[in-house]
Order: C-alpha cells, then sequence, then structure tokens
C-alpha cells in the first residue's frame, strides 16, 4: 500500500496593524468610518472617526492605519464640514443642503494625509 505524500501546510499570517507612524505627509485611503459616541460632563457627543490605511514607505508588511476624530456636526464651519467640503468638492457639499450624506461613500476614497502627533 503507498501512502500519498502529504502537502505542506500553508497558512497565511494576516498584517500586523501599526499605528506608529512617522510623522509627516503620506497617500492614504479611507479604511473606515465610525460612529462613536463620547460622554462628558455635558452629555453624549456623537464623534466620527475616520480610519485611513496609510501608505509608509518601508513598512510594507504592516497594516499602517492613523485616525482622525470629529464632532458629527455638518453645519458651516464646522471641522467635519469643512473636512467633507475638501473630499467631495464645494458644488457637491452645495447640492446635499436640506438632505443627508452618506459618511460610507467615503471608504476606499485616495486622500493624503499629514500625520502629526498631539
Amino acid at each position: 500500500m503507498k501512502i500519498p505524500k502529504m502537502n505542506s501546510l500553508m497558512v497565511p499570517v494576516p498584517k500586523e496593524r501599526n499605528y506608529r507612524i512617522d510623522e509627516g505627509c503620506y497617500r492614504a485611503h479611507i479604511h473606515k468610518l465610525i460612529r462613536v459616541t463620547n460622554y462628558n460632563g455635558k452629555g453624549n457627543v456623537d464623534i466620527l472617526r475616520i480610519v485611513f490605511e496609510v501608505t509608509v514607505p518601508g513598512k510594507d508588511k504592516c497594516l499602517n492605519l492613523a485616525k482622525a476624530e470629529f464632532k458629527l456636526d455638518l453645519n458651516q464651519g464646522s471641522e467635519l464640514r469643512n473636512v467633507i467640503t475638501r473630499l467631495i468638492g464645494k458644488e457637491a457639499m452645495s447640492a446635499l443642503s436640506g438632505s443627508s450624506f452618506d459618511f460610507d461613500q467615503l471608504k476606499g476614497m485616495e486622500v493624503e494625509v499629514e500625520i502629526r502627533h498631539i
């Protein structure tokens, strides 16, 4: 009786997550958007957390991630509205006046980010 030869057992190892990115400007894409509720002395505050997958030279084996958080507020002059306006354009933002914005449409969008550690 001949015993069949066993094939090697190959199991992929997922990329390690890296949040330690040197300060500077990088190409990235929006990896995911998360709605978070923060609790403070004045009550609940809804926050939008944007997670970016950053292209970092020399760290291709890692999943390089960075985040930015904004109060979930699209009123004129708000920080989040200014960011969204830069991403989709002033005309597109004006066209949304009086309606709703689906943040999921930003997933995968190519952007340039500046990493600064605070």
